[in-house]
């Protein structure tokens, strides 16, 4: 008989742990949330009102005020002064020349309408000896036409002098079809009467100054 191979007893296979069922982790509890206890309100009283504060009321800060220089608040004064002087001399002077501009209107009204009896009436003497009612009449005659039209004071002057009988000046402007014109007489005081001393007629303004 052939020999016989030794048998080696059987290798045992390895032992698998038994399958668990799935178990699910206990879950820690949640808290529940604390409740307060009830409040009790006396019965006949009214809960407390809450009142929230008003909120402040701020005023807007005051702008900061400009400085003004010394030298500036100087020149202010000083042009003011001037002003108010400008304005006492032009009324001193309308008061003062309102006598002798009646007389004044009248001699260039009747300058204008060819009135030379009117006008050399309204004379002083001084001016008739210089200057007779027929030389005025030429005057008049050649002068008015060329003063037509509207005329309006636009310069006047009162003259004092030691001496001197008080004299006045006035300048008028007088609208043509043949552009402005100017005129201008002055006049001395004679008692209480006011007389014209000269008169002047120019397509060129005029100024106040005696001739």
């Amino acid at each position: 008989m052939p020999p016989q191979e030794p048998q080696l007893p059987p290798v045992p296979s390895p032992l698998t742990p038994p399958s668990l069922p799935p178990q699910e982790l206990p879950q820690p509890p949640v808290p529940t949330p604390l409740t307060p206890p009830p409040t009790y309100q006396p019965a006949g009283t009214q809960p407390p009102v809450i009142t929230a504060p008003a909120p402040t009321a701020y005023a807007p800060a005051a702008p900061a005020k400009k400085h003004i220089p010394t030298w500036l608040k100087v020149v202010g004064v000083i042009a003011g002064l001037f002003v108010v002087i400008l304005v006492f001399a032009a009324v001193t002077a309308i008061s003062a020349t309102k006598a002798p501009q009646k007389v004044s209107d009248q001699f260039v009204n009747d300058v204008q309408s060819d009135n030379a009896s009117g006008a050399f009436a309204l004379t002083s003497d001084s001016f008739q000896k210089a200057t007779d009612q027929q030389q005025l009449d030429n005057l008049i005659k050649q002068a008015g036409p060329a003063l037509q039209g509207e005329e309006k004071v636009v310069g006047r002057a009162i003259h004092k002098t030691t001496g001197i009988p008080e004299t006045a000046v006035l300048v008028y402007t007088v609208k043509t079809t043949n552009g402005t014109k100017y005129i201008k007489t002055e006049l001395q005081k004679s008692g209480d009467v006011w007389q014209i001393v000269n008169f002047k007629s120019s397509s060129k303004s005029l100024d106040t100054t005696l001739e």
